[in-house]
């Protein structure tokens, strides 16, 4: 299967993508590789899109020349979550989430070989962790640094988690000694809040949006 962008990245060809997040029909990928892009990144974040939907623009996408591009080791994270959330096991997809990451850096071009029997420990000893956290909390610490782990690069998922859930509780203290309370939302821009009437800015960075309800209360 050739991989448009992947092909441009390694001969040092400029390789130009779009996110993708209100679209829900297949032709979007014939129409962003009609307008000169090179792949097409399926947020799944920040909309209802499901895994059906999702693959079928991916497979149009990638007829039409376009690459598609969707975090996989990510959405096992956010399954994992979703488990929580509705009363199932997030275990399984975690440990998919840890496989799925190793996977994609030892496909990283260039990068050293990563030792199977070296990930075949690491995951056996974090499952081994996983057992034996006797709580829900003390799973969902280890689930998070896992999380975390596969965003280097990477800052916005990793800050959304954490005001989202307030996972991982064990970071580092900020050097501020007076840092005030952790912004759960940022300011509107500027030009939004000046030229509509119907908007007032912000005074502080503590009022959360709708679908924040578990996120940190930290000062």
């Amino acid at each position: 299967m050739k991989n448009i962008a992947k092909e441009k990245i390694l001969n040092n060809e400029l390789c130009l993508g779009v996110g993708l997040r209100q679209s829900r029909t297949v032709d979007i990928g014939k129409i962003m590789a009609t307008s000169g892009y090179d792949w097409l990144f399926i947020d799944m974040e920040h909309n209802s899109m499901d895994i059906d939907i999702a693959s079928q623009i991916s497979v149009a996408a990638q007829d039409a020349g376009i690459t598609p591009i969707v975090a996989n080791s990510w959405m096992h994270f956010m399954n994992a979550e979703v488990a929580v959330m509705t009363g199932g096991d997030p275990t399984a997809e975690t440990l998919a989430g840890i496989r799925s990451h190793m996977n994609k850096v030892d496909d990283i071009s260039g990068a050293p070989a990563m030792d199977a029997a070296t990930a075949d420990a690491y995951i056996a000893a974090f499952t081994a962790d996983w057992t034996a956290a006797s709580t829900l909390d003390a799973k969902l610490e280890l689930w998070a640094e896992e999380l975390w782990k596969t965003q280097r690069g990477n800052g916005t998922d990793a800050y959304n988690s954490y005001r989202r859930n307030g996972y991982p509780k064990n970071l580092q203290p900020t050097v501020e000694p007076d840092p005030g309370p952790f912004p759960v939302s940022m300011w509107y821009p500027q030009n939004y809040a000046a030229n509509n009437s119907n908007v007032t800015q912000k005074t502080d960075l503590t009022g959360r949006v709708f679908w924040n309800t578990n996120g940190p209360a930290v000062d």
